[in-house]
């Protein structure tokens, strides 16, 4: 059985498409105006989520 405390998804939030590099269904789409935010929300968490040992990484801005 995974990890998935330990898994890696790669999500791309920015105004625009970003091409072929990044799958389609790891883009969100975010407003063109300034701030947004973001929201996780966990369906049948595991017993460390709701022990609140798990923390989702942070969000990394990259230019």
């Amino acid at each position: 059985m995974e990890d998935w405390t330990s898994s890696r998804y790669d999500l791309t939030l920015q105004q625009h498409d970003p091409g072929s590099g990044v799958p389609r269904g790891n883009w969100l789409p975010i407003p063109e105006s300034d701030p947004f935010s973001a929201s996780l929300a966990l369906f049948a968490p595991k017993p460390v989520v709701l022990r609140r040992r798990w923390q989702p990484p942070a969000l990394i801005t990259l230019r």
